[in-house]
């Protein structure tokens, strides 16, 4: 470790240990005397008159402000049509609202010629819910497969009734009644909820 020789104060003239290198004055009185901090100080009154109205640091220097809009500096897209403007240019991906008729019925890229529509149409006919109720009173409110009581049930067709509605051609209501196969209780069977999901034909449905 070196040992700081003693040096000698400008201001008062007296020797004193310094603690580190770059010390010059013995204390805080002497450094606030000495001749650099008071040209320091003129420095920033000269700075402050130059630049009325700026608040600036002992010692620092007046800077342009580069991000603020100068008066009388013509605007970046004075005169620019929307042709030129580039930004304009990128088109936003168009988001349809629900109901819209741009993407109902025909229009909608996952059309199927209106089975779905025909089939909840169909089940809510008076017809079809008493075709359900008679087989829930067939088979006395119990699911076949594993005789639960007191669950929800569902009428399940033997034969699947998208099969039925393709083989007979039924594209209306009017069709639907006429078919005697849709309103056979044979085709039907009482399921639990649980039991009626494991079928096949529950995804089509």
């Amino acid at each position: 470790m070196k040992i700081l020789t003693s040096k000698l104060c400008p201001v008062c003239n007296n020797f004193f240990q310094p603690t580190w290198h770059g010390q010059i004055h013995c204390n805080m009185k002497c450094y606030s005397k000495s001749p650099k901090l008071k040209e320091v100080a003129k420095n920033s009154i000269l700075i402050k008159e130059l630049a009325p109205g700026n608040k600036w640091r002992v010692g620092s220097h007046p800077k342009p402000n580069k991000g603020s809009f100068k008066t009388g500096r013509e605007p970046w897209n004075k005169n620019q049509t929307k042709e030129k403007d580039i930004r304009l240019h990128y088109k936003r991906p168009t988001i349809f609202k629900k109901q819209d008729p741009r993407i109902i019925g025909a229009n909608n890229y996952n059309w199927k010629g209106g089975i779905i529509e025909i089939n909840k149409t169909i089940r809510g006919i008076p017809e079809y819910l008493k075709w359900r109720s008679d087989i829930f009173q067939r088979d006395n409110w119990i699911c076949r497969t594993c005789n639960n009581i007191g669950c929800i049930l569902n009428a399940h067709h033997i034969k699947p009734f998208h099969i039925i509605l393709k083989e007979n051609n039924i594209t209306n209501i009017d069709d639907a009644r006429e078919c005697k196969e849709l309103w056979d209780i044979k085709n039907g069977i009482t399921l639990c909820e649980d039991c009626h999901n494991l079928t096949k034909t529950k995804t089509l449905k």
